[in-house]
């Protein structure tokens, strides 16, 4: 077996994709996993109409990451004036071993190189990154299954092809076609969504868009109105392309135009800071409606609208969070799950861009497959002990979308394990460009290089001898017959 599959060698920066899952985890953990339809319980604490502030949650975990960011940025640029000799030649070692592994051109000439990238087309990068990353939250929560994650590969091989030149193998290849399966597997997921009629409208109610009235869940929205299947998609399709985009040329700026991860971690913190603040101030003096007294009826607005206070529903609201109204136990809950939830956030933020400056931004596609896999794995779980039961009671085809959710992230994780040569296909040509072939025929050529360098300099050593023997010889020759 071992003839035709085995493992690669394990690369040392890959410790920050397990790290990055973890932190990931946990702040599904504490703020609660958008995971929404198969499971009643979405997170460890209930905090009742806390649960729901999304963004002053965001508020905080911005703010505190540009806080921690300033200090990694401080002593980044300490050990720098330190040990700058030592620090610079990490840099290089660390590029040159990227672009060996991966065959990046990371230089493209001295002028590009020299030049300072300006600071406003930075901030308008991580702009859009906010944005972006926000936008692609709510998504993921109200159009569920619609999340194609599986193509953003294909996007950001494109990019990675186009911006830093990287090269494309066989066996990666491979990989770009085996996201056919997880694909076809996730629209079987939608397919049984179209096929649990709780999830149409009832002619009679066109405005109740509750699961049924035994399940207090929302309808699922492309279902309820199968038009927003196609804008969803095409939606979903653009924000990972930008996400994409995103991550290649934080991946560019850092290499080329080394720019420290640090610093955008700081302008990220704050931006998203600015921009979670302003959402949340405008949202609490806007209501959506008034709440469902007896919660027997949902209407439309109830997929964006989930804070509610003094029987209105908002986006969010600074009234809600701050309420006088609020038990001691909740308030010590909340604190808890705030805490968790920051250190999360920045340790998320921080090792997503330890991975694009130490290995690449398709590294950071690796960890979905088995993050979604963890997060269905402990809301289980989680809905065991609080609920006797895995999944929610009453949803239709629920466990038959689980099995399609974990089989199309267990395809993935292979498929992404061979495309980063930690599983080596030895067979078909497909180990032909592994990073360990690729290395061993370097050091096949230096070593061949080396050889005819020494004998060319053997040879001419030999030659200049005898050259020098024989002006020898002449000019005693010459010598003697003059006398």
């Amino acid at each position: 077996m071992a003839k035709f599959i085995q493992f690669g060698k394990w690369n040392k920066p890959n410790k920050y994709i397990l790290f990055l899952i973890i932190f990931n985890v946990g702040k599904d953990f504490s703020f609660g996993s958008h995971y929404v339809e198969n499971f009643q319980y979405l997170k460890v604490f209930d905090c009742g109409a806390l649960s729901n502030s999304y963004y002053i949650h965001q508020i905080f975990c911005y703010f505190i990451t540009s806080i921690l960011a300033i200090f990694t940025y401080r002593k980044e640029y300490k050990n720098m004036n330190n040990n700058s000799v030592e620090y610079s030649l990490n840099k290089l070692e660390n590029k040159i071993n990227i672009s060996q592994s991966l065959d990046i051109e990371l230089i493209h000439n001295k002028q590009e190189i020299q030049q300072v990238y300006p600071n406003k087309y930075l901030l308008t990068l991580i702009i859009i990154w906010v944005l972006n990353e926000e936008i692609l939250n709510y998504f993921n929560t109200i159009f569920i299954h619609l999340d194609f994650w599986m193509l953003e590969l294909i996007i950001i091989t494109i990019f990675m092809y186009k911006i830093l030149n990287l090269k494309i193998y066989k066996h990666q290849k491979l990989m770009l076609y085996l996201t056919s399966i997880p694909f076809i597997l996730k629209l079987m997921t939608i397919i049984y969504s179209f096929l649990d009629e709780n999830n149409y409208l009832d002619e009679n109610d066109l405005n109740n868009y509750r699961y049924s009235d035994e399940v207090d869940k929302l309808k699922i929205i492309y279902v309820s109105h199968p038009w927003l299947v196609a804008l969803g998609f095409i939606f979903y399709l653009f924000l990972i392309i930008v996400r994409s985009y995103v991550n290649t040329k934080i991946k560019w700026l850092i290499d080329l135009k080394y720019i420290s991860p640090n610093k955008i971690l700081i302008m990220y913190g704050v931006i998203g800071t600015i921009f979670c603040f302003f959402i949340s101030l405008i949202a609490t003096f806007i209501s959506c409606g008034e709440v469902e007294q007896n919660n027997k009826k949902y209407d439309f607005n109830d997929y964006f609208c989930k804070v509610k206070y003094d029987n209105n529903k908002y986006l969010e609201s600074f009234k809600t969070f701050f309420s006088s109204s609020l038990e001691d136990k909740q308030i010590i809950q909340e604190t808890i799950t705030v805490i968790i939830g920051i250190i999360s956030f920045f340790g998320y933020r921080f090792f997503s861009l330890m991975i694009i400056e130490s290995l690449t931004p398709i590294h950071l596609i690796f960890s979905f497959p088995i993050y979604y896999l963890l997060n269905k794995s402990y809301l289980s779980v989680i809905n065991v002990i609080k609920n006797g039961s895995a999944f929610v009671e009453g949803i239709k085809y629920v466990k038959e979308k689980c099995i399609l959710d974990f089989c199309s992230d267990f395809i993935s994780i292979l498929g992404y394990l061979i495309y980063l040569d930690i599983i080596e296909l030895n067979f078909c040509g497909l180990d032909f460009n592994l990073r360990r072939e690729i290395l061993q025929r370097g050091d096949k050529d230096k070593k061949r290089a080396q050889l005819n360098n020494s004998n060319n300099s053997g040879y001419s050593g030999i030659t200049s001898g005898r050259n020098s023997s024989i002006g020898q010889i002449s000019e005693s020759s010459l010598d003697d017959s003059d006398f």
